[in-house]
């Protein structure tokens, strides 16, 4: 095969088409034990051969490795209940698999490696990895401990085929699903979890923190045991909590505009390689989908004190000539100080011991009726503002009926 490189893709598709003829061709190749060799073969070419595309050896593979029988290996998360049939299986074949296969795929993690690298989009090895996976913690551990690693270090735009088999595995519905998603959320031995992940990389990764919360909110939004443990476990509930906060507030305020000036609005954060965040459609629609999934906000304890319903509505000001607009020509001459800027004078008991100046170029009296004025702030929307120039003195005065704390947000205002 060294050799003949040229030729390495053409020798390794006759066993793909060779398989596909047959049960008893499939048959044929097992007795032969072709898939042990395709997997010794492609972790010594990978060493000795460069920019070599090994796709249908991977291909060959995965289709032969659902033609073992592989329930030696499975066992229940439950004491004395049986294993749940393994859908994934080929029915038509069923030959016991050799120990030296067995030991080569579960444990070791070199050609694990080399198939998630070279072939991790094929929908034929995810349907061998959920095959291997299903009812055998010792695969799912290996399995799982080299997804994260991947997902941990590769290049962003490289991430979507390692979260989708991800996902896949997180969706198994065997005995040891709820096991294996919080593997995946709280990390493994050597691997860090998704929210560990997050947490790393929203800073100067974003497009990686990204797609973990988008995994997340897929994985949440479409497995009922995902959304019992969301419910239930607060270590799961608060990271996932957080990390949709941090998604709204990168959505909703901070923009990287120096990194993205070259970039489209639509730009996809799974496509292209990058720093920061895109704020294309598809990640309105993951931060949607996380925020209902968010558990609805306390409501905190009522008060004694007034409330809003007790603050007075501000009263309309005197009958003469209303007008609201601040710059209108009603500044006397005797308001300008030395350097010629306008001042604001309060209508208190203790005034301050200097004015305060004014940027509208106009001279205000702030009058609140018999209470002083505080120094609080309060909310707009709980009041009316009414002006009336004042002829005579050429003040805009404000006659305000409002407590004491509001006073001080009106005088800002102004």
């Amino acid at each position: 095969l060294v050799d003949h490189s040229k030729h390495v893709q053409q020798y390794f598709q006759f066993y793909l088409y060779y398989a596909i003829m047959g049960v008893a061709e499939r048959k044929k190749l097992l007795l032969f034990d072709v898939p042990y060799h395709l997997v010794t073969a492609s972790i010594d070419l990978s060493h000795r051969l460069q920019y070599v595309d090994l796709t249908k050896l991977h291909t060959s593979v995965t289709q032969l490795i659902r033609c073992y029988d592989v329930t030696g290996a499975q066992r229940s998360s439950k004491e004395a209940v049986a294993c749940l049939p393994n859908p994934y299986v080929d029915p038509d074949v069923q030959l016991p698999m050799p120990q030296v296969l067995e030991a080569e795929l579960v444990n070791k993690s070199r050609y694990l490696k080399r198939l998630l690298e070279e072939a991790g989009s094929s929908d034929d090895t995810v349907k061998a990895l959920q095959f291997l996976s299903w009812e055998n913690p010792t695969f799912s551990h290996s399995v799982l401990t080299e997804l994260l690693t991947q997902v941990a270090y590769v290049y962003p735009h490289e991430l979507r085929s390692f979260l989708d088999i991800l996902l896949h595995l997180m969706m198994l519905p065997d005995s040891w699903q709820v096991a294996r998603i919080t593997n995946v959320m709280k990390g493994l031995d050597r691997s860090a979890g998704l929210f560990n992940i997050i947490q790393q990389n929203k800073t100067h990764y974003q497009k990686r923190a990204y797609q973990c919360v988008k995994c997340c909110v897929s994985l949440f939004k479409n497995c009922p045991q995902a959304a019992a443990l969301l419910d239930t476990e607060a270590a799961i509930r608060e990271p996932f909590t957080t990390a949709v906060e941090w998604l709204n507030e990168e959505m909703t305020h901070h923009v990287h505009g120096v990194y993205n000036q070259w970039s489209s609005p639509g730009q996809s954060n799974e496509a292209t390689n990058g720093y920061y965040l895109e704020r294309s459609n598809s990640a309105r629609l993951v931060l949607r989908q996380g925020l209902e999934l968010l558990p609805p906000p306390e409501e905190p304890a009522q008060e004694d004190g007034d409330t809003v319903a007790d603050i007075p509505e501000v009263i309309s000001a005197s009958p003469a000539r209303q007008d609201s607009d601040l710059t209108t020509g009603i500044a006397g001459p005797d308001s300008v100080d030395d350097d010629g800027e306008m001042v604001i004078h309060q209508d208190i008991s203790n005034p301050p011991s200097s004015p305060r100046r004014c940027s509208k170029g106009a001279v205000l009296g702030l009058h609140s009726g018999n209470n002083e004025i505080g120094s609080q702030p309060c909310i707009p929307a709980m009041m009316r503002r009414c002006f009336s120039p004042i002829r005579d003195s050429g003040c805009l005065e404000v006659e305000m009926n409002v407590p004491v704390d509001m006073s001080y947000y009106v005088e800002e205002l102004l």
